[in-house]
């Protein structure tokens, strides 16, 4: 029996071999073979589009394939995979924008260096600099010396120079100080005092005198007197009974200031140291000594007094 070609199947598909093609009328033997099926041409498909998509009987992935898809796509959670050691971890060099955590910087202190790339200005900055900063020094509003970042201090003739480190006052405190100066005392003629008088000596070569201000010592410039020492000389007789007598140091003819009332005139020489005083002269004022003598039991003789004041300017 000579083979029957099939052209189509009742469904309107193409035949292919192995499909089941239904048979109105059964004829004795009759079959379908592959090469006539070989023999049927190809067809277009009938659309039969949803049966590949989502939920289709056939339906299709795209897993592995190429090419861009027509419609946008949602990405599955990924954020690991862009993390620190993720399989697609993202630098953040180069772009713009605030991140939304603080970000720790590299080392770069050198870019703020002396002459770094982003050198810093101290100017205007509060606090206190680890090292020690220059400073420009001038006397006397003449010409700038330096600038330095220490600064020496030498002493001269009569002046002496303390520095002294202050720690809670974050400070030097300096201390420029000349020596007290010393105004002597001398009153070159001898006296014999008498009973009970009042004698005033200073500066001058006279002999001690009842009327004041004959030998004052006048201050050229505000000090202070800060110590006195007075010397008293009996070139003569000695006081025998061991009177005493009063000494004032008097400023302006006005103030007394009570230095001993137990000056003696019992031997030669005696000297009387008195410190720790503090009293001021002003410009132009002027002080003397002032010693009221007891009644004698025995008068001394050829008395004289020398010494000096000591004064801080």
């Amino acid at each position: 029996m000579a083979d029957t070609k099939i052209s189509a199947l009742t469904d309107g598909n193409p035949a292919e071999s192995g499909d089941q093609i239904p048979i109105n009328r059964v004829a004795t033997n009759f079959k379908i073979t592959a090469g006539s099926i070989a023999a049927l041409g190809g067809g277009a498909p009938a659309a039969h589009a949803t049966s590949h998509q989502n939920g289709g009987t056939d339906e299709i992935s795209v897993l592995g394939l190429s090419g861009l898809l027509a419609d946008g796509q949602t990405p599955l959670a990924h954020a690991t995979s862009h993390q620190n050691a993720g399989t697609d971890e993202i630098s953040v060099i180069g772009l713009s924008g605030l991140l939304a955590d603080g970000q720790t910087p590299l080392a770069h202190k050198t870019s703020h260096q002396d002459g770094g790339t982003d050198e810093v200005s101290v100017t205007g900055l509060s606090g206190l600099l680890a090292d020690a900063q220059k400073v420009t020094v001038r006397k006397d509003g003449g010409a700038d010396v330096g600038p330095r970042a220490r600064l020496n201090f030498i002493e001269g003739i009569n002046t002496t120079i303390t520095a002294a480190d202050d720690a809670g006052g974050a400070e030097v405190d300096i201390t420029l100080a000349a020596p007290n100066a010393q105004w002597p005392i001398l009153s070159g003629v001898h006296v014999t005092p008498a009973d009970g008088v009042t004698y005033y000596f200073g500066g001058a070569i006279f002999t001690p005198t009842v009327a004041p201000t004959i030998a004052s010592i006048y201050a050229r410039r505000a000090c202070t007197v800060r110590a006195v020492r007075i010397n008293v000389h009996a070139l003569g007789a000695l006081a025998t009974n061991n009177e005493s007598s009063t000494l004032n140091l008097r400023l302006n003819n006005t103030t007394d200031t009570e230095l001993s009332t137990v000056v003696k005139h019992t031997l030669i020489w005696q000297t009387y140291l008195f410190t720790g005083l503090s009293i001021a002269v002003g410009a132009g004022e002027f002080v003397e000594f002032k010693i009221v003598h007891p009644t004698w039991t025995t008068n001394p003789t050829n008395v004289t007094y020398s010494g000096w004041i000591e004064v801080e300017e």
